[in-house]
């Protein structure tokens, strides 16, 4: 399964995914949380795969295919999450404590934020321009994606930046 990534926002929905992945998720499992999110955003008690599938892509940006999704939607039935009702789906609120997951990726954003900046301006030092942001963001990518570094954690991955920054 691929989950494709879209937009801007992209990103921090990456590094969710690795979190979830690292809490011992099976793969298709690591979109569960996005799945019940956007499901329980939904305004309607009764709503299709394809309605699960868009607001996953509006609050996410992220595409999950529909086989995947469908695997997904039966395992939150099963979990009793929600109900199936004449090919619909209806949540069963007694039984979720979803968290706002916008909100998370928001802290997640927000701290890709100050690491791009603080590369930013470590490269400053060093008399390189990094032009925003995102670009310094896609440095970070491309570093961590050449290096396959074993970083567990944010600070690890920050560290390892730094150092490769402050590298002439």
């Amino acid at each position: 399964m691929t989950g494709h990534v879209t937009g801007s926002k992209g990103l921090a929905t990456v590094a969710m995914l690795k979190a979830f992945h690292d809490r011992g998720e099976d793969y298709i499992g690591m979109f569960m949380p996005f799945v019940r999110d956007a499901a329980q955003s939904l305004p309607e008690d009764g709503f299709t795969t394809d309605r699960v599938r868009r607001a996953i892509v509006i609050r996410h940006q992220l595409d999950v295919p529909e086989q995947p999704l469908k695997t997904l939607l039966g395992r939150a039935v099963r979990k009793r999450w929600l109900r199936r009702e004449g090919g619909r789906y209806l949540r069963c609120d007694e039984n979720d404590n979803t968290t706002d997951l916008t909100k998370a990726r928001a802290v997640v954003e927000q701290e890709q934020k100050e690491l791009a900046e603080e590369l930013r301006r470590v490269a400053a030092t060093r008399g390189m321009s990094i032009t925003s942001n995102q670009d310094a963001l896609q440095m970070i990518l491309a570093f961590l994606d050449k290096a396959e570094p074993r970083a567990a954690t944010a600070s690890e991955a920050g560290e390892l930046v730094r150092v490769w920054a402050l590298t002439p």
